[in-house]
């Protein structure tokens, strides 16, 4: 049986409509690719809001030092010479898929991990601290509901769900209990006389 739903793109426009409406949980391209080239798409993939958490492994002929240096700087997650080893791609993009999954993991598990942890990206990592801000100012606020964080964060309902579920692992009301659970830990081990 195969391990992923694989979705193909004959070029790197396609490519980059495909990920926007399937939002996979990983990008496999090669650089030399015909309207958007390999290197294109990670970065047009690593500048959106939408796309920059996905973990994106890019293909090349190419296999010099300054190469691959020259992709990770684009934000490419992996760097890969061709011709390589199916099974060492396959060990690979299960380790980008396992990893991410491990650090949702722990940040669910334990009580002093920030929420930091998740975002491997600038953009990503804005979008948790302005939540953790919302989240903070709303504490003692019995009436606060998801709807108005998504508001505050001047996103789309559907964004914003699509987005958290995506980069946490979790709905965005199982993170908020979480972060009011991890938040009331800290509080009794820092403050006995509560």
């Amino acid at each position: 049986a195969p391990m992923y739903e694989v979705h193909l793109a004959h070029d790197g426009q396609e490519a980059l409509e495909l990920v926007r409406m399937k939002e996979p949980d990983l990008v496999v391209s090669d650089i030399m690719m015909p309207r958007v080239s390999g290197t294109e798409l990670c970065t047009q993939l690593k500048n959106d809001f939408q796309t920059c958490h996905i973990p994106v492994v890019l293909l090349t002929a190419l296999g010099t030092t300054e190469q691959s240096i020259t992709g990770l700087k684009l934000g490419a997650d992996e760097y890969i010479s061709k011709p390589f080893n199916t099974d060492i791609l396959v060990a690979r993009c299960n380790n980008l898929v396992r990893n991410r999954r491990l650090l949702q993991k722990k940040y669910r598990q334990e009580v002093d991990c920030s929420s930091q942890l998740l975002a491997t990206n600038p953009i990503d990592q804005k979008f948790l601290e302005d939540v953790n801000e919302v989240l903070e100012k709303n504490l003692d606020n019995p009436d606060f509901v998801i709807d108005e964080l998504a508001s505050a964060l001047a996103l789309s309902r559907s964004t914003f769900y699509s987005k958290f579920k995506s980069l946490t692992g979790m709905t965005p009301n199982d993170f908020v209990l979480l972060y009011k659970l991890k938040r009331a830990a800290q509080w009794l081990h820092t403050q006995p006389q509560l």
